[in-house]
């Protein structure tokens, strides 16, 4: 019961501080014009590629994804490691085993999802 407490207080807090982060984001925003006939960025850092909110959901799904990938490696090198240290027990070679090849999906989930982004991307003349 302690360790549910402990995980519903990190899970507030790291909520908190993105929130914060995500204000303050707002408070040193550059000005725009409103008659411009777009929508106000208030991400926008004056020139550095996000100057729509579609730059910003490209970038932020960029990122995500490119996380995901980072993610993918880390699993890939974990069930390497697992399958290594096993010693010929099977049952921690099976799990070791499944965690390589979940990773794997996973990378190739990553990687297609990237392209298919980039490639919206470009069919939509987003630019980035």
């Amino acid at each position: 019961m302690k360790n549910d407490s402990a995980i519903r207080i990190n899970i507030f807090a790291i909520s908190f501080l993105a929130l914060f982060f995500f204000c303050a984001s707002f408070a040193t925003a550059s000005t725009c014009d409103p008659n411009s006939g777009y929508f106000c960025n208030p991400l926008n850092t004056g020139g550095s590629g996000t100057d729509t909110i579609a730059d910003v959901l490209i970038l932020g799904v960029k990122a995500i994804l490119s996380l995901i990938g980072i993610f993918a490696l880390l699993f890939i090198v974990i069930g390497g490691v697992k399958y290594t240290v096993a010693a010929g027990n099977e049952d921690t070679m099976q799990s070791a085993k499944h965690t390589i090849t979940s990773a794997i999906i996973g990378l190739a989930l990553s990687m297609v999802s990237y392209g298919i982004v980039i490639g919206l991307e470009e069919m939509l003349k987003i630019k980035n």
